[in-house]
């Protein structure tokens, strides 16, 4: 293997590989199920032996660290490879036979050290996979399926969210092993279908152009992943904090938290592919920027009020349209960047994601702690609901023009 710099690749050029948006999307189903078996089990696995809330906090916290900065070297150097698979597959490959060998370890751990340690290392290999195969998409997808292709990805994500959170407590319940075994077996057997589908088309994608060490992208670009920061925030936020929302603010039961986010999931299976046909019909910034009112104005509703008359119907609206700003998010990256060293793209891409992962929780707790006295009904959280709605708001202006395509011409 090794690194070189080739010229930019034409739009003629650009190869017609005649894969599916299912076969290219197959991964983001893998991986969503691993990451997310880890992320449900492993809280289960660390209480068992007698771990506090804050050292699960600790290890689970791990994601964010890791996505902040091993993307920024993995997506360039993924740029710069070239191989007999091409510049991505290596990575992909290297980081399936490592986030799989250290899932399928950690039955084996007998302290919370261990169980640090190989979540890290799964961790290591989700983001040398990540960012290699997310930048497979401006290569491989032309960008009048761009959208939809990854409305397709988005779906097979959330399916594989769905299945992980309804299999691995079951699976886990009949043996404690059992879930971390599937999300290996998943991702191994996943990745080795990928790999050999796409082997053959590898050869024909124009190496991108690396003209200079990977630095800040230029500032049309931080916009849009500053953007995308923000979208992670809000959601981090959420889901750190709905169920205590729920149960500690309304005093409802857990049953309601779990009821409330079954319509969110549910409309989300159904945003998802619709995001990506309306962003290819329409132009993703013009969509977000529609969705992102829809889905503040989702999250502002029950902060005045926490009746079920307007919980129910505000779920929706933020299932709908925090689906589609999700599942366009890249695609806006994808265009702000064109089609030159997209490996970095995506790495950026990453990196921005787990600013926001990391951010979120820590923004919103300190929101709910300091706007308290304001809404003293919910004891506190009703602030949750106002933070995400302005984190949201704030993204419109960061948004770029539209731009004819992926692609330079």
């Amino acid at each position: 293997m090794t690194t070189e710099s080739e010229a930019t690749p034409t739009r003629s050029q650009r190869p017609e590989p005649g894969l599916s948006a299912l076969w290219l999307g197959l991964p983001a189903l893998a991986l969503a199920f691993a990451i997310t078996t880890a992320s449900a089990i492993v809280p289960l696995a660390i209480e068992r032996r007698g771990g506090s809330p804050l050292a699960i906090g600790l290890v689970v916290s791990g994601e964010g660290l890791v996505a902040l900065l091993l993307p920024l070297w993995i997506g360039p150097l993924s740029d710069r490879t070239r191989s007999a698979l091409g510049g991505r597959l290596p990575f992909v490959i290297a980081g399936a036979v490592l986030g799989a060998a250290a899932l399928g370890a950690l039955p084996l751990c007998t302290s919370l050290a261990s169980i640090a340690a190989l979540m890290l290392a799964f961790y290591v290999g989700y983001f040398v996979y990540y960012p290699a195969y997310r930048a497979l998409y401006p290569e491989l997808v032309p960008p009048a399926r761009f959208a939809r292709a990854q409305g397709v990805q988005s779906l097979l994500r959330e399916v594989g969210l769905v299945l992980a959170l309804a299999g691995s407590p079951l699976l886990y319940t009949l043996s404690a092993p059992a879930p971390f075994f599937a999300g290996a077996a998943v991702l191994v057997l996943v990745t080795a279908l990928f790999v050999l589908r796409l082997r053959r088309h590898v050869s024909l994608i124009p190496a991108p152009t690396v003209t200079r060490p990977s630095r800040l992208p230029e500032a049309r670009v931080r916009r849009v992943l500053l953007a995308n920061a923000l979208f992670e925030l809000a959601l981090s936020g959420l889901k750190s904090f709905i169920v205590l929302f729920v149960v500690v603010g309304t005093g409802r039961s857990p049953a309601a938290a779990s009821g409330l986010m079954s319509i969110v999931a549910v409309v989300a299976v159904i945003a998802a592919p619709t995001a990506g046909w309306l962003g290819d019909r329409y132009g993703p910034t013009r969509v977000t920027r529609a969705a992102l009112l829809v889905y503040a104005s989702g999250m502002l509703l029950p902060t005045f009020t926490q009746s079920l008359w307007v919980l129910v119907p505000a779920m929706p609206l933020v299932g709908f349209g925090g689906t589609i700003v999700m599942t366009l998010s890249y695609t806006l990256v994808a265009r702000a960047a064109g089609n030159e060293a997209p490996g970095a793209s995506a790495g950026w891409y990453e990196f921005s994601r787990g600013l926001g992962v990391i951010l979120g929780p820590i923004v919103t707790g300190a929101a709910i702690d300091g706007l308290r006295p304001l809404f003293p009904a919910t004891r506190g959280y009703a602030a949750l609901w106002l933070v995400q709605a302005v984190t949201l708001l704030l993204a419109v202006p960061l948004l770029p023009r539209e731009r004819p395509s992926i692609e330079p011409s």
